[in-house]
């Protein structure tokens, strides 16, 4: 399950040395428009402020918060920092699946994207940080 998780954020742009999960690579190309308005190419992002990010998801532009304290940060790599999200928050598509560590609490509290939102998970045996800020039930 590590190898698996690990190779996951890699592919989507996580490293040692950046905790924020990147959500998109959008190169040179820039997303236009406003949340609600439709879009051709899924994964196109760009931040919306310091605390969120809209990104195109589904043909639709979507608002994603970043509360985490890296929040939203922009350039051709736009990332999105989900630590300090709470249950209820919208996700990507893009991050189906993925199990987060609350940022400041115990080991065992968590959330994962499903369905395009964030729920609560708790680990049983506490979470295990992989590169700062993504985890997995030990």
């Amino acid at each position: 399950m590590r190898w698996v998780l690990l190779l996951v954020l890699l592919s989507c742009g996580a490293s040692p040395t950046n905790p924020a999960f990147t959500v998109v690579d959008a190169g040179v190309e820039t997303l236009k428009g406003q949340e609600g308005d439709s879009c051709p190419t899924n994964n196109l992002a760009r931040c919306d402020g310091t605390a969120s990010m809209l990104i195109c998801d589904g043909g639709r532009i979507v608002r994603v918060p970043c509360k985490g304290p890296n929040g939203c940060a922009p350039g051709g790599r736009p990332s999105c920092d989900y630590r300090a999200n709470v249950a209820g928050d919208a996700c990507p598509t893009r991050s189906e699946g993925l199990l987060v560590c609350r940022e400041g609490r115990s080991g065992s509290q968590a959330i994962k994207c499903v369905s395009g939102k964030f729920i609560a998970s708790l680990c049983a045996s506490g979470c295990e940080p992989v590169n700062g800020a993504w985890t997995e039930c030990k």
